[in-house]
């Protein structure tokens, strides 16, 4: 969530919120639940050795089925959004709202089909976040 506050404040301290297109808070809104998705599933994978541990996190507190399920639903409310938003934003914001789409679509293979080890899990989850580079490579 730090992540994504780190990356919301540069255009708003470049431009200001006033003239900042409407469709960017969308995007950082989009940044976040994202972030929380990733924190959500990485809390649910790390459940037994926090609870060993004595951390405390959201897996220890909410059931793993019910947070799985919270996942899901959070995870089809970004997809539901942004395909919203590809529909009906300017065709300069069409590049933002695939990428957000495609971190989504790949934190729900991942966490829904992905049979692989869970540290191999977790290090596609955090390299999928680098792909909005390619936003700055196409700009």
């Amino acid at each position: 969530l730090v992540y994504v506050a780190g990356i919301s404040i540069f255009p708003v301290w470049k431009k200001g919120f006033e003239l900042l297109p409407g469709f960017v808070f969308f995007y950082l809104l989009g940044f976040f639940l994202l972030a929380l998705i990733n924190l959500w599933i990485l809390s649910l994978w790390d459940r037994e050795a926090d609870i060993r541990h004595g951390f405390h996190s959201i897996a220890s507190v909410i059931r793993p089925y019910y947070l799985a399920r919270a996942i899901v639903v959070l995870g089809i409310l970004v997809n539901v959004l942004f395909f919203g938003l590809l529909m009906y934003q300017p065709s300069f914001y069409h590049m933002h709202a695939l990428i957000i789409l495609l971190i989504s679509h790949m934190h729900m293979v991942v966490f829904l089909r992905s049979k692989r080890d869970t540290q191999l899990k977790r290090q596609i989850l955090e390299a999928s976040f680098l792909i909005t580079w390619v936003l700055l490579l196409l700009g």
